[in-house]
């Protein structure tokens, strides 16, 4: 029964360790913290019954989930570190068999009475930072082959015939501050997740030729235009950054958070292109296209009938020119 609880509570160092890389900071910097908690035994300075008391309070399991809990509800990573790190400590302590202290004496925990062999817990801890950093580096080279894969789908899914002719591009900047809350547990409890993402995006304007109409009439060797079309948001690539990443504490980013945010960085654009005049200077570039293709045809000794267009006012008179 004693391992049987000591790989219980070494599970929940190693769930500790995975809590801590959701956070914005390297993984490191959890070894680095993680004997911190041990500050509590100064209070052995001053006799058994408040070095017992201070000692409790760092290697309180239930303290340190409030204070996750608060850190995550709040988006302060730095309490949710600490409370991390305070849960994993007393986790790994516990595996060791070190346990919440009685005010009789050190030696006189909750799971029994220990030695004060330091050597046991300094192997314990270089062999969980072995393990950690090995279990650290698998998930890296998994998610590597992952992207790699992904990424040779949407190049496939890229390769179509098409026939557009680009007049008009646009750059767009925008600074976004994305908020999400999910409430759990009735609305008792809510998560909240936070972004600051920089979008950088490019439009592109122009005619899909396909939607041309034109027949040819042979014995006046003439090509009849008798539709050019509407102007229309050819694509929009938009480049996300992302900065400032809060994850809540059941409500952290995945995959689909960032397919969802990548549509909606393209809805924003949308929306303003209709302000940024883009479309008016690409109507006024149609004449231009018109114009590309009656060379054409001139190159094989045939002319383009383009009257039946219906074209404002400001370009009948550059066309009769």
């Amino acid at each position: 029964m004693n391992t049987l609880i000591r790989l219980e509570e070494f599970a929940m160092f190693v769930f500790g360790f995975y809590l801590f890389t959701f956070l914005p900071f390297s993984w490191w910097w959890f070894f680095v913290f993680l004997l911190a908690p041990d500050i509590g035994m100064i209070g052995y300075i001053l006799g058994n019954k408040i070095g017992a008391i201070s000692y409790n309070i760092f290697h309180h399991k239930g303290l340190a989930i409030v204070i996750y809990i608060f850190g995550a509800y709040y988006s302060l990573p730095l309490l949710e570190g600490s409370g991390i790190i305070l849960f994993s400590h007393s986790a790994l302590d516990r595996t060791l068999g070190y346990g919440l202290k009685y005010k009789k004496g050190f030696k006189f925990t909750h799971l029994g009475e220990v030695g004060n062999s330091i050597f046991e817990l300094f192997l314990g801890l270089i062999l969980g930072a072995i393990l950690m950093y090995w279990m650290y580096s698998l998930f890296r080279i998994k998610r590597s082959k992952e992207l790699t894969e992904h990424q040779s789908t949407i190049i496939l899914e890229k390769i179509k015939s098409v026939c557009k002719l680009i007049s008009v591009e646009g750059d767009f900047a925008e600074i976004y501050k994305y908020e999400n809350t999910r409430e759990h547990f009735m609305s008792l409890l809510s998560s909240k997740k936070t972004a600051l993402i920089v979008i950088n995006a490019k439009a592109q304007i122009g005619y899909d030729l396909k939607k041309v109409l034109m027949h040819a009439d042979t014995d006046k060797k003439k090509i009849i235009l008798t539709n050019f079309p509407q102007p229309e948001v050819l694509s929009i690539q938009p480049e996300l950054e992302f900065y400032d990443i809060k994850n809540g504490l059941f409500n952290s980013f995945t995959p689909k958070d960032l397919t969802a945010l990548n549509q909606e960085a393209k809805k924003h654009v949308m929306e303003k292109i209709p302000e940024s005049g883009l479309m008016d200077t690409a109507r006024r570039e149609a004449l231009e296209a018109v114009l590309l293709i009656e060379k054409i045809v001139e190159t094989i000794g045939w002319k383009l009938d383009y009257s039946t267009l219906e074209l404002s006012d400001h370009k009948k008179p550059f066309i009769e020119k």
